[in-house]
């Protein structure tokens, strides 16, 4: 005998659906998932729900029938769900950790007769990444920019692009920036940079295009990223900097 279950008669077979989905919803709340992988995973449970629930209400369905229609529609949700838990897993950038590993000026103790003599900075920029699945490209390009006494010294970019793969550890790349202006250079800044008796306290920014990939996801975004640092000696010969600090924003 066929046994037709109406909608006042059909349990509420619903309710682990919405347990399922209130639990996926709290774990996948932690902090660095992205808002369309969320929004991905709660349409895959809205629409088990709604199919669900479509057949308990049809009259003409056995309940038997609804059950055997709901598991396929359950594992491919877990399928879902789990490729998309793994995504947030697996791809979970952090910030890199950027210093200051050199500086070294060009042409300040000669006249400015063309572009070939204006003075040039070059800063090496440090950069150290501590997510092992995930490979970074520092993008040529971009913009930077030298400070020292509250004067914009230097302007440049970076030259080339630098690779950094997984677990390859700390990678240098090369920033050259350019004085002379305007405002031009003046003599005692000049001559502040070429004395080595005294510390110098200077700011390097620099904002690059940044490219992450994974075999998960690939994503390109613009980092800035601002280093105050003091150096001891001269410019013009080999540096050591004493102390510093560097903020990206990521």
């Amino acid at each position: 005998m066929l046994v037709v279950i109406g909608p006042t008669m059909a349990p509420d077979c619903s309710e682990p659906i919405r347990r399922q989905r209130k639990t996926h919803r709290s774990a996948g709340g932690k902090e660095g998932e992205d808002d369309d992988e969320m929004e991905e995973e709660v349409d895959a449970m809205d629409a088990m729900e709604q199919l669900f629930l479509i057949c308990l209400t049809y009259h003409h369905l056995p309940e038997n029938l609804c059950w055997a229609a709901a598991v396929p529609i359950l594992l491919i949700a877990a399928a879902v769900i789990a490729v998309l838990a793994i995504r947030a897993t697996l791809y979970n950038p952090t910030s890199p950790e950027f210093s200051v590993a050199a500086i070294q000026a060009r042409n300040l103790d000669q006249p400015v007769k063309d572009h070939r003599h204006r003075p040039e900075f070059d800063v090496t920029l440090r950069a150290g990444y501590p997510n092992p699945r995930l490979s970074v490209s520092y993008k040529e390009g971009g913009e930077a920019s030298l400070v020292f006494k509250n004067q914009k010294i230097g302007q440049g970019q970076i030259l080339s692009t630098v690779e950094q793969p997984p677990n390859g550890g700390s990678v240098d790349f090369p920033v050259v920036l350019y004085g002379n202006g305007p405002p031009p250079l003046s003599p005692e800044i000049k001559k502040s940079l070429i004395d080595g008796a005294t510390e110098k306290s200077m700011v390097v920014t620099i904002e690059v295009p940044m490219e992450i990939n994974s075999w998960v996801r690939n994503e390109r975004k613009d980092i800035k990223i601002s280093c105050n640092f003091r150096v001891k000696n001269s410019l013009m010969n080999k540096t050591k900097i004493s102390s510093q600090e560097c903020r990206t924003e990521f």
